[in-house]
């Protein structure tokens, strides 16, 4: 439809002549424009992300506490290509993505910023990326270090809510 509108658009500009040559190239322009965006919606739709967490892992804490989800932090660094293989494939799929922005907080930490080496330190994490489950105490439920497939993602992060259901109900009873 889009295609059929752009080249009737665009015979008729032509064929009125050399003065409204300037109109052809702009509304060459603006239909490419306008194609590229529905495009780029079109992927951006399909493809959707992690809601990281923006703030300090102490901030991360506090919003698992008033919403009663684990925690999931991923540390890792710039250089690290395992962090990205992780981001770009694990954290990408959308069975992870839809359980992940769903039941956990999730945050991403640089083991290199002024933030991340401190807790690198407390968490004694050596190797890159390593995934840590926390309750909304603080208290470390699971770890795991390296690269992890989105089943083996899902399976952690599901068995970290239950933790978390679990002891909700123990607190309650």
């Amino acid at each position: 439809m889009i295609k059929l509108l752009f080249i009737k658009g665009l015979h008729r500009v032509v064929r009125s002549g050399a003065v409204n040559r300037k109109k052809a190239l702009f509304f060459v322009i603006l239909l490419t424009g306008l194609l590229t965006g529905t495009v780029l919606t079109a992927q951006t739709a399909a493809h959707p992300e992690i809601d990281f967490f923006r703030g300090t892992w102490q901030q991360a804490l506090q919003e698992a506490g008033k919403i009663n989800r684990p925690v999931l932090a991923e540390v890792g660094a710039s250089w690290c290509l395992p962090c990205r293989q992780l981001q770009q494939e694990t954290f990408k799929d959308s069975g992870v993505v839809q359980f992940l922005n769903k039941h956990v907080i999730t945050i991403t930490l640089d083991a290199e910023n002024k933030e991340g080496t401190g807790l690198v330190d407390l968490w004694q994490v050596s190797t890159y990326p390593t995934l840590l489950f926390f309750d909304v105490s603080g208290k470390m439920l699971m770890r795991y270090e390296g690269f992890i497939g989105s089943d083996s993602l899902l399976a952690l992060a599901k068995k970290a809510q239950g933790l978390i259901s679990h002891s909700r109900i123990k607190a309650s009873e």
